[in-house]
């Protein structure tokens, strides 16, 4: 019988070749290699953040602008770009000594502060410089003495000077935990003011008292020139018998209802 097909009496080795890329070496296509020389910078440097292109993977020959652009990389100044552009070696922190660094730790506040903004210090601090001593502010207040607590002088206590409950418990913790500390400017006046019995509502009486003829010129003014504009009409007839014929005429739209037989109106109704 004749011979199974693929098994002939030819020499061996000389069958059909095994189909490419299913070989052991047929792993597919090798990645795109740069062209250009690896470098080695003398120094670490600093990166530039971009994204690389490279020719036959998102470039193409002749097909961008990058085809034409001439290598360089001989011409570079390197030692100026490497002054210019290496990195800072890292900082070493220095150590402390022992003794120092406990120190530090154990450092004491040198004024007792309640108040941690330092915009708001400052401003505190530059109001109440224009005031008497902490004591005798106290006692001025104590003694509702407005010629020590001028106008001025009682606003800025009202603004920068008058304590909270809150803070003032809290000045009472601190005050307990540092016996021997001063206070901070600020602090000394809500201290010495918080020690006043009913110190806000003296603030705020003194403040009333000593500017009530300034609040009143005000509504005095609108009074005179009310009573001004009020005295002629008083004596107008023709202002008198134009009220009189919207009286008549009121009362008769309004007969037979409890609104009727009026003697007269409230003139906001005109």
């Amino acid at each position: 019988p004749p011979p199974p097909t693929g098994q002939g009496a030819g020499p061996p080795g000389q069958g059909r070749p095994p189909p490419k890329g299913k070989g052991p070496a047929g792993k597919g296509k090798a990645g795109v290699q740069p062209k250009k020389p690896a470098i080695a910078p003398a120094k670490a440097m600093k990166p530039v953040w971009w994204t690389r292109l490279l020719f036959g993977e998102k470039l193409t020959e002749g097909q961008s602008i990058w085809a034409a652009v001439p290598d360089l990389s001989e011409q570079l100044p390197v030692d100026a770009l490497v002054e210019e552009f290496s990195k800072a070696p890292a900082a070493v922190p220095e150590a402390k000594a022992d003794g120092e660094e406990k120190k530090q730790k154990s450092k004491k506040p040198q004024v007792l502060r309640i108040i941690t903004d330092p915009q708001i210090q400052v401003a505190k601090e530059a109001a109440l410089k224009k005031l008497p001593p902490p004591e005798d502010t106290k006692t001025a207040l104590r003694n509702l003495d407005d010629a020590v607590l001028t106008v001025e002088r009682i606003r800025i206590l009202a603004e920068h000077a008058c304590a909270t409950p809150d803070d003032i418990a809290q000045m009472e913790v601190m005050q307990n935990a540092h016996p021997t500390l001063p206070w901070a400017l600020p602090e000394q006046y809500m201290w010495a003011l918080s020690r006043v019995h009913l110190y806000k509502p003296r603030i705020d009486c003194l403040l009333f008292t000593s500017t009530f003829e300034e609040r009143c010129q005000p509504l005095k003014t609108s009074l005179e020139e009310f009573q001004q504009a009020l005295s002629p009409l008083m004596g107008s007839q023709g202002f008198a018998k134009l009220l009189g014929i919207v009286l008549a005429v009121g009362n008769y739209l309004n007969g037979g209802t409890n609104r009727g037989q009026a003697d007269g109106f409230d003139v906001e109704t005109l």
